[in-house]
């Protein structure tokens, strides 16, 4: 990953050295990916409302040692919407999801997900 960030001052300081940007380099070592299309999408904190899941599926990736990478299933995975925030809501939304990795504590998803729910009052 490499990425080119602007260097942001505050108004009481000065810069001296004209440099207005820097690139920022990460490599890790060590480590793999791996994409898995998971289905188990669950919804919480849906009281009070009528909630249908569109999404089928979500691609997760998931970042780790390449032997439990080996190991992992997508059956292992999921992916849960927590609702509270779309209790007065009603229509379609793209709501953020966690992801959760069940029996592999030293394997992590990478990036953020959405799913996209229909909302009903009632």
């Amino acid at each position: 990953y490499s990425e080119t960030y602007t260097i942001a001052l505050d108004n009481e300081l000065r810069n001296i050295t004209g440099v207005t940007e820097a690139k920022v380099t990460v490599e890790i070592i060590g480590l793999e990916a791996k994409t898995l299309n998971v289905k188990n999408i669950a919804c919480i904190n849906a009281d009070g409302i009528t909630v249908e899941v569109l999404s089928e599926a979500v691609d997760i990736v998931v970042r780790g040692d390449a032997k439990q990478l080996d190991e992992l299933k997508a059956e292992n995975i999921r992916v849960v919407a927590d609702l509270s925030d779309f209790k007065e809501a009603s229509g379609s939304y793209l709501v953020p999801v966690k992801v959760y990795i069940d029996g592999f504590t030293s394997l992590g998803a990478v990036g953020d997900y959405t799913i996209s729910v229909d909302i009903q009052k009632g």
